[in-house]
């Protein structure tokens, strides 16, 4: 049996889901269990996951973490997990390349990893691409598809280190990181 952990977070769960995948492609035949913080988005997660990626198995989902299971963030500062972009990248299904920018701006107010309310407005109202909005919270499984295909079909993607970026590579999708130069020292 192998145990994995998720939380509400859309990239570290996909990195999650990409480990049992690849655990499933090298001829592991134990059962997958899923121990998942918010498991209606877990499983919201997991049908999108299917979309764009070639599965193997199925995993059993949990709701509670049990206190053998190594906490989300203590697994991916493991030395021996890396993050193995170029081994999950061949399992995800072909999407043709159509739009030119996706974007996804969050505001330093929701966030600290967001910028200055007045720089955000003058990005959005001079960018032209297709805005991602937040990458958690889905209502489901066909808005994260529907979301996830811009990403998966854009050349580049803008905006702050959030679960977008992460999934990028996945896609070929070029980040361009956005985000506060010198946080403190703009004018309020």
């Amino acid at each position: 049996m192998m145990k994995f952990a998720t939380t509400t977070a859309l990239g570290k769960t996909w990195r999650q889901y990409n480990y049992m995948n690849h655990a499933w492609r090298l001829g592991y035949e134990d059962e997958m269990i899923l121990y998942a913080y918010d498991l209606d988005a877990a499983k919201i997660h997991w049908e999108a996951y299917k979309h764009f990626f070639d599965v193997k198995g199925e995993p059993t989902f949990c709701g509670e973490r049990g206190d053998d299971i190594v906490g989300v963030q203590d697994y991916y500062r493991n030395p021996t997990k890396a993050h193995m972009f170029e081994v999950f990248r061949t399992y995800v299904k072909p999407l043709p390349k159509k739009l030119s920018v996706v974007y996804s701006i969050i505001d330093i107010k929701n966030s600290e990893k967001g910028i200055h309310s007045k720089s955000k407005n003058n990005i959005i109202k001079h960018l032209s691409g297709f805005d991602l909005g937040d990458s958690r919270n889905f209502k489901s499984a066909d808005e994260l598809i529907y979301k996830v295909t811009q990403l998966a079909s854009a050349e580049t993607f803008v905006g702050a280190n959030c679960s977008w970026a992460w999934l990028c590579p996945y896609f070929d999708t070029v980040w361009i990181e956005l985000k506060e130069g010198f946080p403190g020292c703009l004018p309020q």
